[in-house]
């Protein structure tokens, strides 16, 4: 198994790549940044 960390997890490539490393049994941990539009 290896583990993979997936950066800029919210989009539509990012949704496949985890749905095929899963399936090979890998672990998948994904970073999301957080909005910098809701900050005052």
């Amino acid at each position: 198994m290896m583990k993979t960390v997936v950066f800029g997890a919210t989009g539509f490539i990012r949704s496949n790549v985890d749905e095929q490393l899963l399936e090979a049994g890998h672990e998948v941990k994904a970073v999301v940044s957080r909005s910098r539009s809701n900050e005052e």
